[in-house]
């Protein structure tokens, strides 16, 4: 083993995006050793690790220089993971959507006792909340704004996982941060390529349902929808029923559903929008950043963290920061010209 290579370790490769940010990790960071971690054997430089073992995660990453944790539902407690990485000097990046999740690597952070030279710990680092965090610092005012609305609509005929389906029936019927029920409401949204889309109200990845923009809160609002409006209706329909329903129950039904989630794919297409307006009182759009995908939609999600990990460790110092956004490692040219290059499209207008 050439120890002058840096050494990284995915969590969760055997999942979809996991997968995904191994391959991009061997695209953008070519001299670094790529291992992979669970609780399960498995081929290749594999290495077993329980995220939820203290002891056994901080001696299974004696080496490693930087985890990148794909690891989801992210409904667990972060901290054995990242006292592991603490332990061992590693940076540590998540791609977790959840605001507790995210909320509980924040806490940990603030409780560190800073030195000049540790690890990074950035969590969100994804579309959702770490991209529209990006597009919403990237602002250079704030008194017009009154709310954001994040559109999301995804190519049915991408690959299904099972975290993917948990993701979307588990907040189904449950309070979306405003006051009603996930899925109870309904809209049609245009995106810049004249393609309307059906989306359903979802919950806020974001603390309150806010977003900080400068020293104001503005609300923020998620709809997310498909590239077939039968799969928003049907969703619509179902949310009175499976809000009812525990959340253990809401996991085996996704067990039972999936292949009726893959069975989409036989009638969808590749094609995924994405898109984050800035709204004003009288509700005119200030401005609209937004990001389409024909193919490979999936790697969008997977991209940031790979982004944060080759800045990190192309980095000669370490420095510590409290600092666990994707936006205070990665600027928001970086990633445009990463996503385009990766042949996604972008454009802003306003």
């Amino acid at each position: 083993m050439n120890s002058n290579k840096p050494k990284v370790m995915v969590l969760g490769a055997t999942g979809e995006l996991g997968g995904r940010i191994v391959s991009l990790t061997e695209k953008y960071l070519p001299n670094a050793e790529i291992f992979t971690g669970s609780r399960h054997p498995a081929e290749g430089k594999h290495t077993i690790v329980d995220i939820f073992n203290a002891k056994q995660t901080a001696e299974a990453l004696r080496g490693i220089d930087l985890v990148i944790n794909a690891v989801g539902p992210f409904d667990y407690d972060p901290r054995p993971l990242l006292e592991g990485c603490s332990a061992n000097d590693a940076h540590y990046i998540d791609i977790a959507e959840s605001p507790s999740f995210v909320e509980s690597v924040q806490k940990f952070v603030a409780d560190l006792s800073a030195t000049e030279a540790s690890p990074r710990f950035i969590t969100g680092a994804s579309t959702i909340p770490g991209i529209v965090e990006m597009i919403i610092q990237d602002t250079q005012s704030s008194d017009e704004i009154s709310q954001v609305e994040v559109f999301l609509a995804m190519g049915s005929a991408n690959p299904i996982s099972l975290s993917f389906v948990n993701a979307i029936l588990g907040p189904l019927g449950r309070d979306d941060g405003f006051g009603e029920p996930s899925f109870s409401r309904l809209q049609a949204h245009t995106y810049p390529d004249g393609d309307t889309r059906l989306h359903g109200n979802f919950p806020s990845s974001f603390p309150d349902g806010t977003l900080m923009i400068g020293s104001k809160g503005v609300p923020t609002h998620m709809w997310v929808g498909f590239d077939r409006k039968i799969w928003s209706r049907a969703l619509g329909l179902g949310h009175r029923f499976i809000g009812r329903l525990s959340p253990e129950t809401v996991a085996n039904l996704a067990k039972w559903a999936r292949p009726l989630f893959a069975s989409a794919r036989l009638f969808g297409t590749m094609k995924g929008k994405f898109s984050v307006e800035l709204v004003d009182k009288s509700e005119g759009v200030i401005r609209a950043d937004y990001i389409s995908s024909d193919k490979d939609g999936l790697n969008i999600p997977a991209l940031p963290s790979v982004l944060v990990a080759r800045t990190l460790l192309g980095s000669p110092t370490k420095t510590s920061s409290p600092d666990t956004s994707l936006a205070s490692v990665l600027s928001m040219q970086d990633l445009t010209e990463s996503l385009v290059a990766e042949g996604f499209g972008y454009s802003r207008a306003g």
